[in-house]
């Protein structure tokens, strides 16, 4: 071989074939990543017992209509640190001695949700305390019974900052 002549290689079969497999390894490989990370990141269902609930949603509309026939209404006042909720009756009347549940629901992650506890002022105010700093988007649902049954509910979308 003289210094002026150049060498060609060749493809072989062997090298095509590694390449196939390489290739189909690492398209392999990005979709065990991304299966495991979506997993690990949802747990499935946000709302407990879904599918019953979608049974009975006409019970849910129902529910609704009363509520807004019953003409109640609700103003809400939060911050990072706390949650103000007065409620008024059909009369425009603020509302006292109701038993108050609420939730600060994460979007997407329910072991980010809080629980609130509200007390009243005294004046048909309800104050709740948010016990860890907050921040982003939540959703602040709250469900107010009456001593006489009848139940208001709210749901709030909030961005806390």
């Amino acid at each position: 071989m003289s210094t002026g002549e150049k060498i060609s290689k060749s493809l072989t079969g062997k090298q095509v074939l590694f390449m196939v497999l390489g290739f189909f390894a690492v398209i392999v490989a990005a979709n065990a990543f991304m299966i495991a990370k979506s997993i690990t990141s949802f747990r499935g269902e946000d709302t407990k017992k879904s599918y019953l609930q979608g049974l009975h949603y006409n019970d849910t509309l129902e529910e609704r209509a009363a509520q807004k026939a019953a003409g109640w209404t609700a103003a809400l006042d939060y911050s990072t640190e706390q949650v103000r909720i007065q409620i008024r009756d059909g009369s425009n009347t603020l509302v006292s001695a109701l038993n108050l549940e609420g939730k600060l629901r994460h979007p997407t992650d329910t072991s980010e949700d809080l629980s609130l506890e509200f007390i009243e002022r005294g004046d048909g105010t309800y104050l709740a305390k948010i016990d860890k700093p907050v921040f982003g988007q939540r959703t602040l649902v709250i469900r107010a019974n009456t001593n006489e049954g009848f139940e208001f509910s709210t749901r709030n979308e909030l961005w806390l900052q």
